[in-house]
């Protein structure tokens, strides 16, 4: 999913080889908060679910703050 995000992303102004760097870590931070969802379930005894659409929403805060912080530099 992410490999298709930051292709689709023209305004990631980096190099290719950071771009990938960029997607492994996408992909590790899903990993990762899904693994936590099950440790919160082990010890509270309380489900948390990370959904695609949760993914997504992550995804598109990335894109989102990405822009926002692009124009500011562009501005400076």
């Amino acid at each position: 999913m992410a490999e298709s995000f930051i292709e689709k992303f023209k305004e990631l102004d980096t190099e290719k080889e950071t771009k990938n760097q960029l997607m492994k870590h996408m992909g590790n931070v899903h990993y990762l908060v899904t693994n936590i969802c099950d440790v919160y379930f082990q010890r509270m005894r309380r489900q948390v679910y990370f959904t695609p659409k949760s993914y997504l929403s992550y995804l598109a805060a990335y894109k989102k703050l990405y822009t926002i912080k692009y124009k500011e530099l562009d501005v400076q």
